[in-house]
């Protein structure tokens, strides 16, 4: 994704729907996302905007009337754009840091485990 204005108001939100998402578990609405401190735009500017990730194959909407949800592609940004820090440039992570690394994929994985096998369940 290039970085310009748009594109990083885009990484800040895609970075905010995956927090929360793996701290919650639920699809993540743009008004929840507007009402978060640091966001200085409209509900609607942030539905666009996740729009525009999903079609990029970052978010998806599990059906009509939810939110979004990460995709592969979109935990693969923004584990990228984690390595981008300060941290990450100097080449190591405290152990502090590995362990919330290492909790966040061991979450995203089980909830991803969770969901294709209650999507399984219901589609037999």
């Amino acid at each position: 994704m290039p970085t310009s204005g748009a594109d990083d108001r885009k990484i800040a939100i895609l970075r905010r729907v995956i927090e929360h998402y793996v701290s919650t578990g639920q699809p993540v609405g743009s008004s929840h996302i507007a009402a978060l401190p640091g966001i200085s735009v409209s509900a609607a500017t942030i539905r666009n905007d996740m729009a525009a990730l999903e079609a990029e194959g970052y978010l998806a909407q599990p059906h009509t009337s939810a939110g979004r949800v990460p995709t592969d592609k979109g935990y693969r940004l923004y584990v990228d754009h984690l390595t981008s820090t300060d941290v990450a440039k100097a080449g190591r992570f405290d152990a502090v840091q590995r362990q919330q690394l290492g909790d966040f994929f061991d979450t995203a994985h089980f909830r991803l485990e969770e969901t294709l096998h209650r999507t399984s369940l219901l589609l037999s």
